[in-house]
């Protein structure tokens, strides 16, 4: 099974937001696709073998899952939540884990891009989660990251209006490998390396929320010193931003770091007008990791 870690653990490019974030969104419809996926793929266990062409061989994934935690953006007491002082401190452990650059924003003034310019934003908090694949043989560690930034309008007659709360979320994600060789046989006698096999992060707002995606977000493998995607195993890369959801998800296989970098901005009622304090967020993500056979 898979297991959960506040704040990045011991096994824990500069980049601005591109796009411009204004847009007014729709209003979030649908039931949640991505859970559905999940349950479908067998959970936070160990996965039976799904397997699919690529390359050379067939790619199978034997381990993954995935696990979805509620947040609340109005609220300061979650276990994973990192205040403006700790934040520092886990970027600098990212980019001792994975390699400078990986992380884009090193530090909290450089969440500050050009969709930002002439914007008010404030750090609501950020909220950090560490997942291994799997407990009982460690194949694959990811580190998880959503930042929350409180957006001001600016101007009286937006306040006047009703229209709600604006925060924009900054997603990133990023997995290594730890070197354990699977064994592939039952006597351990024919041992390969594992690999990435699919890689998401995804975030919703309850119905009378709204959504918006900033950007196109970018996913894919990752080079020690944050370049970019290598060799000829860039993979395929979604962003999708519908029905109140947002969700970045990269497949192919690959047998180093990968990452999942976005940005959307989600709008509430006006808490101050409505029986509801709470700024509900749900925050998923999930991981695949397999083995290349020859058959």
């Amino acid at each position: 099974m898979s297991r959960d870690e506040p704040g990045g653990g011991p096994e824990s490019r500069r980049a601005s937001d591109p796009g411009s974030g204004d847009r007014r969104p729709r209003a979030r419809g649908g039931r949640r696709s991505f859970l559905r996926r999940l349950a479908g793929a067998g959970g936070a266990g160990l996965l039976g073998s799904t397997a699919g062409c690529l390359g050379a061989g067939v790619v199978r994934t034997k381990t993954g899952g995935g696990s979805e935690t509620a947040l609340d953006l109005a609220g300061s007491d979650h276990r994973n939540r990192l205040d403006a002082d700790e934040y520092g401190e886990y970027a600098a452990r990212m980019q001792v884990e994975y390699g400078e650059g990986v992380l884009p924003w090193a530090t909290l003034d450089e969440f500050v891009s050009s969709t930002d310019a002439g914007v008010d934003t404030e750090y609501a908090g950020a909220w950090a989660q560490q997942r291994v694949y799997h407990t009982e043989t460690p194949y694959a560690v990811a580190d998880s990251l959503a930042v929350a930034h409180r957006v001001e309008t600016g101007t009286a007659e937006d306040a006047r209006s009703g229209e709600g709360v604006r925060y924009r979320i900054r997603l990133w994600r990023a997995g290594r490998l730890t070197e354990r060789a699977y064994a592939v046989d039952p006597w351990g006698l024919y041992r390969t390396r594992t690999a990435f096999t699919w890689f998401g992060h995804r975030v919703a707002v309850p119905s009378g929320a709204a959504l918006v995606a900033v950007g196109s977000g970018w996913g894919g493998p990752r080079r020690p010193d944050g370049g970019d995607r290598r060799g000829g195993d860039a993979g395929s890369f979604t962003a999708r931003a519908e029905d109140g959801e947002y969700e970045l998800r990269w497949d192919s296989f690959h047998d180093g770091v990968v990452a999942l970098v976005g940005t959307c901005d989600v709008w509430y009622p006006d808490p101050k007008r409505s029986r509801r304090r709470e700024l509900p967020l749900d925050w998923s993500t999930e991981a695949g990791v397999g083995i290349r056979t020859p058959y």
